[in-house]
Order: C-alpha cells, then structure tokens, then sequence
C-alpha cells in the first residue's frame, strides 16, 4: 500500500493498520488528518527536525526498512503488510508512553 489511501484491494490488517495510523498522527503529532504517522515524520525529517529522524529510525529498523523514505515515494514498493505492522507497532508506543505517563502521575501523590 503505498498509495496515500488505502484501497479496496488491500487487505482489512492494512486498511485498519492505515486509519489508526492517521488518527494517531492527529491525536499526539497534531498533524493533518490525511497523512500517516509516516509521512508526516518523513516530512519532518526531511526539514531536519529530530523527532522525525527518530521515528523514521524506529520505522525504519521495525517496520521496513527506508520506510518513510518509501511512503514519500509513489513509485516505492512496500513490503506487504508493513502499513498493519506500523499501525500496531505506533499503537504500542503510544500505549507505553501513556501508561508510563500514568504511573508516573500516579506515584507523585
């Protein structure tokens, strides 16, 4: 799936790994509702700034390899199930920071 949409011939793990991927991106990056975690942390990389380099690192290293590089590109080949894969591996970031957050929060009272 690299199209910037999903389409009917993906199958339901990319489509669903897709959408949480874009509401993440509005929830916690603040970004545009119809870009990916990927893409706005490609974007961001490619003006220099950290957080970017740093997602498209871990993308890079857990999901598919150059894989922000791959979502900027509409000629790119992405690896099958990689927009799944990146969806639950984003899920379970956040998921850790919160929880991390939470106890955190919970031990200073």
């Amino acid at each position: 799936m690299s199209s910037p949409t999903p389409d009917a011939a993906d199958s339901w793990p990319d489509r669903m790994g897709w959408a949480l991927d874009r509401v993440l991106n509005v929830m916690f990056l603040d970004g545009d509702d119809t870009q990916t975690v990927s893409v706005h942390a490609a974007d961001a990389q490619a003006a220099g700034v950290r957080w970017g380099c740093v997602v498209c690192d871990i993308l890079g290293a857990l999901v598919q390899r150059r894989h922000c590089a791959i979502t900027l590109d509409p000629d790119g080949k992405e690896t099958p199930g990689a927009a799944a894969r990146a969806g639950v591996m984003i899920l379970a970031v956040f998921a850790a920071m919160w929880l991390a957050t939470y106890f955190a929060v919970r031990n200073l009272f």
